[in-house]
Order: structure tokens, then C-alpha cells, then sequence
């Protein structure tokens, strides 16, 4: 007699399913779902540097991330594939070393998506930031970040014995929690830094709330990561410590996954045209070594001859320097005596009065 839950011919099973002894299947839904974000945010990312402005080295760098991140989620899938998820004794016996030894594999390159992100977002700043010895304090960030990360993945690639390092399950490694704790440490640390630097940019600046909002907001989507580490560190400890591993660290693995794809995410969303237009206007200073002379874009929105909310994008080098001007509609907005003097000279030279 078939069993009751056999499935029907010509269907397949599933690739992972959910049950009290197989929670492979909440890995497997975390990390694609979240490698799909990541692909978007970098499509829209690659798109945007094609139709407006040339790639720059926050744009590269997040470009490297987002590929140390897809062959990590690569070597995720293949654990699940070996079984990690279910309950130790429903894996084969040698599929439990072959799961310690991709899971050994796949943490380094964890690490390194999340610090190349990071280093992302500093060139961002360093782009968007006038002053000379604040960009150099940013220039030094990124070494930090080098050795944070440096120190994050020597700490987990010389866990328990040296010999066989991957190997973890039923022995005692004392330190190896100790080693996560450093670690998220490291983290948080650099994340908190990521967020208050842009916000000691804003510190007596003139510009308006609402403005001063849109900044604050594009840069605080990073927080999460805080609370994502913190999670994942407490699932790390329940997985260490458990006698069924490969079960219990389904938890770990997903917010691992949550927490390495948001940051490709989060990385991004900054870079959009509206925020860095505000951006730009507000601290008065963007790079663009490419655009040498003045030029106007003018986009119609639809049939009705209705303008673009980028309606007008002028760039002009600045008299005293190479430092480049970016005015568009939403300028009125920024109340620098700076820039209202900049845009009374390009309005006068492009109407023929200089």
C-alpha cells in the first residue's frame, strides 16, 4: 500500500522542507530571498551608473562585495544540499565532516562581504565630503575596517584544532564563542562609527530639516545590521554549545544570511539619485573628474511635456578649484551661502550676462 504522502508521478520533492527535525528550509527561503534583493540593488546600481554618472570606488567596491557575497550564499545552498538543517542523525556520516568543512569555507567569505560593504559606504562618504582632514580621517576608517576584518577571519579560521580547524561538532572548543563575540564586537563597533560620522557632518550645517531628515534617514538604514549581529550572536552560542548542531544552527546560518544581505542592500540605497543630489548641494563637494565643463540634461516625463523631478543637472568646475557644483530643482532647499552664490554665477553666465 503507497504511503499517504507520497508524491504524485512526474512531481518532485522539495529542495528543503519545514518540520520540528528538518529546519533546512527556513536557510534556504533567507538566503535566496535575500540574494534576489541584493542582485536588484546592484542591477539598479550598475543602471543608474550607466544613465547618469561614470563608476565610481564605492561602486566597485560594493560590486566585489556583492560577488564574495553570491559565492558564499553559493556555499550555503551546497550545506543545506548535504543536509545541514536536519537533525545530526539523518545526515550521513561522512556529509557531517563535508558540512563542517563548507560551513569553515563559507564563513571567511561572510566576513569579507560585510567589510568590503563597509568600506563601500566610506568611499561614498569620502566622496560626498569637502573637508581635506575629514576625508583623510574616512581614509583611515577603511584601514581599521582592512584590520578589523583581517583579525575577524584569522579569529575563525584558527578555531579548536589547528590540525583539522573545521572540525567542531562533539568537540570542546572553548574559545570559539569567545572568537563570535570578538567578532560581532568588531561589527557593531564599525557600524556605529559608519552612522555617526555623516551625522557630525550635519552638525551646524545649514540646511533645512527636511533635508537634514532625508540624510539621516538614508544612513540609518544600516542600524539593522546592529540588531541582525546581536541575533545572529545569540544563535551562535545556542548552535555551539548544542548536541544536535546541524539543527540548531539553522537559526544562525538564516540571520547570517539576513545580515550579510541587508548590508549588500543597505549599501546601496544611499547611492540613489534623489539622496545624493541633497547630499551633494548640502555638503558641497562631489567627485565627478569626468565632467569637466557645464552641462544641462533635460528629461521630458511624459507626453504632456511635464519635466523630470531631476529636472536640470548643471556642473560647472569651480572658480578657485577643481571642486565640481551640482544644482538641481531641489536646491532652493539647501540654504548654504556658498552654493547660492555659485548658482547666482551659472545662472548669470548661461543667461549671457558674464
Amino acid at each position: 500500500m503507497a504511503r499517504a504522502n507520497a508524491l504524485p508521478p512526474g512531481v518532485a520533492p522539495p529542495a528543503a522542507s519545514i518540520s520540528p527535525l528538518d529546519h533546512s528550509g527556513w536557510i534556504v527561503i533567507a538566503n535566496g530571498l535575500g540574494m534576489c534583493l541584493s542582485l536588484v540593488a546592484v542591477g539598479v546600481r550598475i543602471i543608474m551608473r550607466q544613465l547618469l554618472l561614470p563608476s565610481k570606488r564605492d561602486d566597485i567596491a560594493i560590486w566585489i562585495a556583492t560577488a564574495v557575497g553570491i559565492i558564499q550564499a553559493g556555499l550555503v545552498f551546497y550545506e543545506v544540499n548535504l543536509g545541514f538543517g536536519k537533525t545530526i542523525d539523518q545526515i550521513p556520516e561522512d556529509n557531517v565532516e563535508k558540512v563542517q568543512k563548507v560551513a569553515y569555507t563559507a564563513d571567511p567569505l561572510y566576513l569579507a562581504t560585510i567589510y568590503i560593504a563597509k568600506v563601500s559606504m566610506i568611499f561614498l562618504l569620502v566622496r560626498i565630503t569637502p573637508d581635506e582632514k575629514q576625508r583623510l580621517l574616512l581614509m583611515f576608517g577603511i584601514g581599521a575596517c582592512t584590520t578589523f576584518a583581517t583579525i575577524s577571519i584569522i579569529l575563525v579560521l584558527t578555531r579548536c584544532n589547528i590540525s583539522e580547524p573545521w572540525i567542531q561538532y562533539e568537540k570542546k572548543c572553548g574559545s570559539l564563542f569567545a572568537r563570535w563575540q570578538a567578532i560581532a564586537a568588531f561589527d557593531i563597533a564599525t557600524e556605529i562609527v559608519l552612522f555617526a560620522i555623516p551625522m557630525s557632518f550635519l552638525v551646524g550645517l545649514q540646511m533645512r530639516y527636511k533635508q537634514k531628515f532625508k540624510v539621516v534617514l538614508a544612513f540609518s538604514l544600516r542600524l539593522p545590521i546592529i540588531a541582525f549581529a546581536i541575533l545572529r550572536l545569540r544563535e551562535l552560542d545556542n548552535y555551539i554549545s548544542s548536541t544536535d548542531p546541524t539543527l540548531v544552527g539553522a537559526l544562525a546560518a538564516v540571520w547570517t544570511q539576513v545580515s550579510m544581505q541587508y548590508s549588500l542592500v543597505a549599501t546601496t540605497l544611499p547611492c540613489m539619485t534623489p539622496f545624493l543630489t541633497t547630499v551633494n548641494t548640502a555638503f558641497g563637494a562631489m567627485e565627478l573628474e569626468t565632467m569637466n565643463e557645464a552641462t544641462i540634461k533635460t528629461t521630458n516625463a511624459n507626453s504632456s511635456g511635464k519635466k523630470s523631478q531631476l529636472e536640470t543637472v548643471t556642473e560647472q568646475r569651480s572658480e578657485n578649484g577643481d571642486e565640481p557644483v551640482c544644482l538641481n530643482a531641489d536646491s532652493a532647499d539647501v540654504i548654504s551661502p556658498v552654493t547660492k552664490r555659485r548658482s547666482t554665477n551659472l545662472r548669470d553666465r548661461s543667461s549671457g550676462q558674464i
